[in-house]
């Protein structure tokens, strides 16, 4: 490093005199720099002195030189020798080139083309649905300018369309899912700040009674029909669940279910046709069901089942359609003299959550038969019929009951005196004999004629 430096300071002596080029060597290499001193006009007759000290752009004598004369150039014709000038010593502005304004619709098409089919089958048809309907007056609208504001005039326009706030909640899931793809495309910095989603709703669903559901299989008219009641209240299968239930799903011999494929209705093709389309159980979570005797029985009467022979088929012998269950379970509701819930069908699934938990089943295994991920959703299942309420209210009592205090006597009322007879003669108002007399002034009546009269004249 020492000689380094010598060597530095005798080449730069030497080359200061004659160029404002000069060589150094740094840990072994050789490089150039441009060196030189410049006066900066402030008004005096010499101006101040400053200094330009840089390595060459171009490491070679010849580029450097040119390097050379184009700065002092620069320093002629700009008082500085950092602007950028050509041959005729003009100033050159150097423009850099705008970055490419992408909108809210090239990033709701490009989410739609690379994260959505990524999802479950179910979901692409949701998320697509509301993008393509309730985004459309946003697709103009820049991403970098992209506020709260426009998020508002969407949640406007829903609720002026007579929609619920689940609606809402949904359009917000899907907006911020298109925006948080936005941010690791690199188009947006960050997500903009937004007001945040509707609460979920807690909404009890009224679920079948056990009469109910033995009403429902005496409807049954064949044994296709059966197998379905008995799959969805007495194994808690979804209705996509059964469309895909095949024959080497079942195991009689050790008398389980396993539920590893649903078959649900998919994204709008380019015919614009939504069509059913195999996929996996809401979750991606394949799970294993104990038989119940009645499906057992049942099941075994269609024995032997091929291995992709369709458990429960329509009356075509293919798989029922996105609405052929919900139209199946309408006439058999009626049939059967059934009340009318809301989901009908999904409520028989609500019957098999809440029958285990009467049964006094252990929540996390009730939680592992329907296929919830999570617990909380298990929760919603658990519905308490009013018998149930009736019970731990009569528990309650049974319970507080020594500890309660007595309850208050009655306040004293007026009662009948054996002596008063009620008018029936039909006189005024004001003549009538009174029907209720207090027993209490009868007896303050009777002590004072026993109390003794006091003798005149007794000292």
């Amino acid at each position: 490093m020492a000689s380094d430096t010598k060597q530095n300071d005798a080449v730069e002596k030497k080359q200061r005199k004659s160029t404002g080029v000069r060589e150094e060597l740094r840990r072994g290499q050789r490089v150039l720099v441009i060196d030189f001193r410049y006066r900066i006009p402030d008004g005096s007759s010499k101006g101040k002195s400053a200094r330009y000290r840089h390595d060459a752009e171009v490491q070679t004598w010849q580029g450097a030189r040119t390097e050379y004369r184009r700065r002092l150039a620069a320093v002629a014709m700009t008082g500085s020798p950092h602007e950028i000038i050509d041959q005729t010593a003009r100033a050159q502005v150097v423009v850099e080139p705008e970055p490419p304004r992408v909108t809210f619709g090239d990033a709701s098409d490009e989410w739609s083309a690379d994260y959505v089919p990524t999802l479950k089958a179910s979901t692409q048809r949701s998320f697509l649905q509301v993008a393509g309907y309730r985004f459309s007056e946003l697709r103009g609208v820049p991403l970098m300018k992209f506020s709260a504001e426009h998020w508002r005039t969407v949640q406007a326009a829903i609720r002026n369309d007579g929609c619920c706030e689940a609606t809402v909640r949904a359009a917000g899931i899907v907006l911020r899912s298109i925006l948080r793809f936005a941010v690791e495309r690199k188009h947006l910095e960050r997500l903009p700040e937004l007001p945040p989603l509707p609460r979920k709703a807690d909404t009890e669903l009224v679920t079948y009674t056990d009469e109910e559901v033995r009403k429902l299989l005496g409807a049954c008219t064949c044994s296709r029909h059966r197998i379905a009641v008995l799959l969805i209240c007495y194994a808690g299968l979804r209705t996509s669940e059964i469309r895909g239930l095949r024959g080497c799903d079942i195991d009689l011999h050790t008398r389980t279910l396993r539920v590893r494929q649903a078959i649900t209705l998919g994204p709008k093709k380019l015919d614009g046709i939504s069509r059913l389309v195999k996929d996996k159980p809401k979750g991606r979570n394949e799970r294993t069901i104990p038989l119940h005797e009645e499906v057992y029985q049942e099941l075994l009467m269609l024995a032997p089942l091929g291995h992709d022979a369709l458990v429960c088929p329509n009356n075509q012998g293919k798989a029922w359609g996105h609405k052929g269950l919900y139209e199946f379970w309408t006439r058999l509701r009626k049939r059967a003299g059934v009340r009318k819930v809301a989901r009908p069908v999904h409520a028989g699934r609500h019957y098999f959550g809440t029958a285990l938990c009467r049964a006094r089943a252990n929540v996390r295994s009730v939680q592992k038969l329907l296929g919830h991920a999570n617990l909380n959703t298990t929760m919603r299942y658990v519905h308490a019929v009013d018998k149930d309420l009736e019970t731990a209210i009569g528990d309650l009592q049974a319970l507080t009951a020594p500890t309660l205090p007595p309850p208050p006597m009655p306040p004293t009322r007026p009662t009948l005196s054996a002596g008063a007879v009620p008018d029936t003669e039909g006189a005024a108002d004001s003549e009538r004999r009174p029907l209720l007399t207090v027993q209490a002034s009868n007896d303050s009546a009777a002590k004072s004629e026993r109390r003794p009269r006091r003798k005149v004249g007794a000292a």
